[in-house]
């Protein structure tokens, strides 16, 4: 008397499993090179993430910076004999000179 509750893969969960050996059953590098290459192409795309964000960072941090210097020439304006536009030739002139 034999019990019949025994479980039955799908064809669905039979093909999953079969295309999971593929790499490992197949003479061709194709596939794996295949799997490297996305693998690569997920790591640029990381990479291009990772750069964006320290340009956004550092644009930030030369905004901050000219906004600084610019607040530090009005202060300094402010209290010489110099207008801010003649400050500013000034300066131009001694960056260049």
């Amino acid at each position: 008397m034999g019990s019949y509750s025994y479980y039955k893969i799908t064809e669905n969960e039979l093909l999953e499993d079969y295309l999971k050996a593929v790499p490992m059953l197949t003479i061709s590098s194709e596939h794996r090179l295949q799997n490297d290459m996305e693998k690569m192409i997920e790591q640029s795309k990381n990479s291009v993430t990772n750069i964006e964000l320290q340009l956004y960072e550092k644009e930030k941090a030369i905004a901050t910076a000219t906004k600084c210097s610019l607040f530090l020439f009005a202060i300094f304006a402010c209290r010489s004999s110099l207008s801010l536009s003649e400050l500013v030739a000034t300066r131009r002139l001694k960056v260049r000179g």
